[in-house]
Formats: structure tokens, C-alpha cells, sequence
């Protein structure tokens, strides 16, 4: 009888313990609605219509959106073009931050939303997340 009250106290905690858990890093990027890098939490470029250009190939699997002059930019190649929330797939990133470029490459994405042609791509280990579009 003990041991029966021990468990279900356990598993009380457990429960307890789980929902209270803070959200996942990844949650509050994979809100966002337009096309942008974030790093460390960091937005490192969010793509304006107005003022930038982007450009994908679904043959090289190539996302890159810039300001008109470039000075401005963040590209992400993929080795396969993620089709299902869940799914992981490696690439190579960089960005400008400032007047440097910054890159990460073959690092392990994986797809936390998908919507219509947009991919919401996420790295844990760099905090790393970018939301690309692959139109046809």
C-alpha cells in the first residue's frame, strides 16, 4: 500500500513537473509570420517586400533574401527540401551581421512548421532558426 501511495506520488510530480515546463526555444520563433533568420534569440534579418529581393531554387535547394544592394542577407541551402513537420534535413547558412558574415554550416534543421510554400527551419545547438519559401 506504501509503495502504491510512493508511485502515484511520483507520477503526480511527473505530471506536475511536465506542464509547467517552459516552452520549447523554438515556440515563440515558429509564430512568426514572415520570412526572417533569427540567432540566439537575435533577429538577424527579416525579409521587407519593400525593400528587399528573394530568391529560391528548388533544384539546388536555395533560399537567399536580401536587401536590394545585398549589404544585407541571409541564404540557407538544404540537402533536401523538408515536406513534413518533424523532418530533418542538413544545411549551410550564413548571414551579415553588420559589416561581418556569419556562417553555420552543415548543421542538422529541422521543419517545425510548414505552411503553403514557407518552412519554419530550427537548429537547438545554435538557436538557430530561419523561415524560408520555396515557390515554384
Amino acid at each position: 500500500m506504501k509503495k502504491l501511495a510512493l508511485l502515484t506520488s511520483i507520477l503526480a510530480a511527473m505530471l506536475l513537473s511536465s506542464a509547467c515546463r517552459p516552452a520549447a526555444p523554438y515556440e515563440s520563433f515558429s509564430l512568426s509570420d514572415g520570412l526572417l533568420l533569427q540567432v540566439n534569440g537575435s533577429e538577424c534579418f527579416n525579409y521587407s517586400p519593400a525593400a528587399c529581393q528573394i530568391f529560391c531554387s528548388r533544384d539546388t535547394r536555395t533560399f537567399r533574401a536580401g536587401t536590394d544592394t545585398m549589404s544585407e542577407y541571409f541564404e540557407v541551402t538544404l540537402s533536401a527540401i523538408p515536406t513534413e513537420v518533424g523532418q530533418s534535413v542538413s544545411g549551410n547558412i550564413s548571414w551579415t551581421s553588420g559589416s561581418k558574415i556569419s556562417s553555420r554550416n552543415s548543421i542538422t534543421l529541422e521543419a517545425v512548421r510548414l505552411e503553403g510554400d514557407k518552412i519554419w527551419l530550427w537548429n537547438g545547438q545554435n538557436k538557430l532558426g530561419a523561415v524560408v519559401r520555396f515557390f515554384n
